[in-house]
C-alpha cells in the first residue's frame, strides 16, 4: 500500500453512543439498533474520506440492522437481510411517527443516525444523545423478535452436516484402508 494504510481513531461520539445504548439496555430497554442512513459503506471525514464498510453498527453493544445493498457501477445488488429490506419499507412511510411505529414492529428499539454520512429520513422518538455527528433515539414499545423454529432446525442440521461429513469421510478412509502392521 506504499505507506497509505494506517489506523484511525473512531470519533468520541461512537463511544458516547455505545455507552448510552449499554445503559439503556442494562436498564431494561429492549430492541435492536437501526443505523442510518441505510447504506453499507461510508466515506467519513474522520477517516480522511476513505470508503469503509460502515463500522457504526459493529461498534454498538446491541444487535443492529444496517443497509446491506451493494452498488457496483451505479447498479444496485440487493442485500440478503430481510430486516434491512423491511426497515427500508418502514422508512418510506409518510411521517416520522409512522416510520417509528413501523420500525418498532420490526423489533427496533433505537435509531442511531450518523449525520455526516448522508441524508436520512427523520424518525420520531426521544433523543438519548444529540451530537454534531450522531443522533441516538429511543423508539417506543419495540416488538420482541424471535428466531423461527424452522430456521433453528435448519441451522442445526446444516452444522451437523458440516461437522459430521468430514468425520464420516475420515472413518470411511480408515476402514477401507487399514494400516499394515510394521515388519510385515
Amino acid at each position: 500500500m506504499g505507506g497509505r494504510l494506517a489506523a484511525v481513531d473512531f470519533p468520541a461520539d461512537y463511544d458516547a453512543a455505545r455507552n448510552v445504548l449499554a445503559q439503556e439496555s442494562a436498564g431494561g430497554a429492549g430492541g435492536d439498533v437501526l443505523v442510518l442512513p441505510l447504506s453499507s459503506y461510508r466515506q467519513p471525514p474522520w477517516n480522511e474520506d476513505h470508503k469503509v464498510l460502515d463500522p457504526l453498527g459493529r461498534f454498538q453493544p446491541l444487535d443492529y440492522v444496517a443497509g446491506d445493498d451493494l452498488y457496483v457501477s451505479g447498479v444496485r445488488v440487493q442485500g440478503e437481510d430481510r430486516r434491512a429490506r423491511s426497515a427500508a419499507k418502514a422508512l418510506a412511510l409518510p411521517s416520522p411517527q409512522s416510520r417509528a411505529a413501523g420500525l418498532s414492529r420490526l423489533g427496533i428499539g433505537f435509531v442511531v443516525t450518523e449525520r455526516d454520512a448522508g441524508p436520512a429520513v427523520p424518525v420520531a422518538g426521544p433523543s438519548l444523545l444529540d451530537r454534531r455527528t450522531l443522533l441516538v433515539q429511543r423508539l417506543s414499545h419495540p416488538s420482541e423478535v424471535t428466531t423461527p423454529v424452522a430456521w433453528i432446525v435448519a441451522m442445526a442440521l446444516d452444522w451437523a452436516l458440516f461437522v459430521l461429513a468430514p468425520l464420516v469421510a475420515a472413518v470411511g478412509a480408515l476402514v477401507s484402508h487399514p494400516r499394515r502392521g510394521i515388519g510385515k
